[in-house]
């Protein structure tokens, strides 16, 4: 079983471009990645996304037809 994912991997599992996967990232949409691996420097070498908050942030998102705002007050049993 794969616990984590590339930034290609990650891209791909959320049917969208590496840029706009990383523009999602910044915008808090798709989690930050881990740092798998760090040099000498410190510096990060690799960093990977866990596929349980890929899959988290991808079924945050709403539906067609529905607001951010609809999925908030189902969330806070408005509905």
């Amino acid at each position: 079983m794969k616990l984590s994912l590339t930034r290609r991997e990650a891209a791909e599992a959320v049917s969208c471009s590496i840029r706009k996967f990383m523009a999602m990232v910044e915008s808090g949409t798709m989690p930050a990645p881990r740092r798998l691996i760090e040099g000498d420097n410190g510096r990060t070498v690799k960093c990977v996304w866990l596929v349980t908050e890929v899959q988290e942030c991808l079924e945050a998102l709403p539906r067609d037809g529905e607001t951010i705002r609809d999925e908030l007050a189902f969330l806070d049993g408005e509905r």
